[in-house]
C-alpha cells in the first residue's frame, strides 16, 4: 500500500470517527433541549411520546443543520488559506441527473435536472500532472479548455474550487448558520431558564441590521454577476428580457441597499 492510499485511509477513518462523534453529540443535545424546553413550558405536565418525538425532530434538524454548516464553512475557509492553489484546465465533465422539488400552484412537483461536474487537469508543485474532478457541480457545463482556480493537496478525492459561485454559496451558508445558530442558542438559554428579552432583542437586530442588508447585497451581486456573464460573452444566449429584468432589479436593489444602510446608521447615531 503506497503513501497516497495510506493517507486516503487515514482521512476516511478520521472522517467516520468525527461524523459519529458529531452525530452522537447532536442527539444528546437535542434530547436535552427537548426535555428542558417541554419541562419549562409546562412544569406540571409530563411530555408524551408523540410530543417529545415531535420537538426532538425539530431540535435535531435545526441542530444538525447548524453543526453541519459550521463544519463545512470552517473546512472551506481553512482550505482556502492552507491548500496549495493552482490554475486548472477543464478537460471533461461527469454528467448525472438529480431530482429536485418545486412549488407549482400550491402543489409540490418534481423534475429531473442534468448536472455537470467538471474534470480538471493541472501540474502540482511536484511537477506531476493531476486529473481530478471538481467539488462543485452546476446545471451548465463549463467550457472545455477554460481555466478555474482550485486548491489541492495529495490525498484529496476532489479539487476545491475557489470561484465567485463558491463565494455566493458560502455567503448563503453563512446566513443559514447565523439563523440556525441563533435558534439553537436561544433554545439553550430557554432550556436553562434564562431571561429571553436580551436574546430576542439581539435576534431583532441580527435580522434587521445584518441579515436583511446582507441578503439585499447578495441578491444585487447575483443579478450583477448574471449581467457580467452576458456582456462578457459567457452567457450569450441569455434572453434580452432577462437582461433587462436583471439590470432593473440590480439597480433598484443597489439604491435600496444604500438607503437601508443609511437609515440604520442614522438610527444608531441618534
Amino acid at each position: 500500500m503506497n503513501i497516497n492510499n495510506l493517507t486516503l485511509l487515514n482521512i476516511s477513518l478520521t472522517s467516520v470517527i468525527n461524523i459519529k462523534t458529531i452525530l452522537l453529540a447532536t442527539i444528546v443535545l437535542s434530547t436535552w433541549l427537548t426535555y428542558k424546553v417541554l419541562k419549562r413550558s409546562d412544569k406540571n405536565a409530563k411530555p408524551g411520546c408523540i410530543g417529545f418525538g415531535y420537538f426532538f425532530l425539530i431540535f435535531f434538524t435545526v441542530t444538525s443543520l447548524s453543526v453541519s454548516g459550521v463544519v463545512f464553512f470552517s473546512k472551506t475557509v481553512y482550505n482556502y488559506f492552507t491548500l496549495p492553489k493552482y490554475t486548472a484546465t477543464v478537460i471533461d465533465h461527469e454528467v448525472y441527473e438529480k431530482e429536485e422539488s418545486y412549488n407549482s400552484n400550491g402543489r409540490t412537483s418534481y423534475r429531473t435536472v442534468t448536472m455537470y461536474r467538471p474534470k480538471v487537469r493541472f501540474v502540482d508543485n511536484l511537477n506531476d500532472t493531476i486529473e481530478i474532478y471538481n467539488d462543485i457541480s452546476s446545471g451548465e457545463p463549463k467550457t472545455i479548455g477554460s481555466t478555474i482556480n482550485i486548491g489541492y493537496k495529495a490525498g484529496q478525492n476532489t479539487a476545491e474550487e475557489f470561484s465567485i459561485k463558491k463565494l455566493f454559496l458560502m455567503c448563503g451558508l453563512l446566513v443559514m448558520m447565523l439563523i440556525l445558530g441563533y435558534i439553537v442558542v436561544a433554545a439553550i438559554q430557554y432550556a436553562l431558564g434564562k431571561n429571553m428579552q436580551k436574546t430576542l432583542n439581539f435576534g431583532g437586530k441580527l435580522v434587521l441590521q445584518f441579515l436583511v442588508p446582507l441578503g439585499m447585497i447578495t441578491m444585487c451581486c447575483l443579478l450583477s454577476f448574471a449581467l457580467y456573464q452576458y456582456f462578457s460573452g459567457q452567457k450569450p444566449d441569455m434572453p434580452m428580457w432577462a437582461v433587462v429584468i436583471c439590470g432593473f432589479f440590480a439597480f433598484i436593489l443597489f439604491i435600496s441597499t444604500i438607503a437601508y444602510i443609511n437609515t440604520i446608521r442614522g438610527k444608531k447615531d441618534r
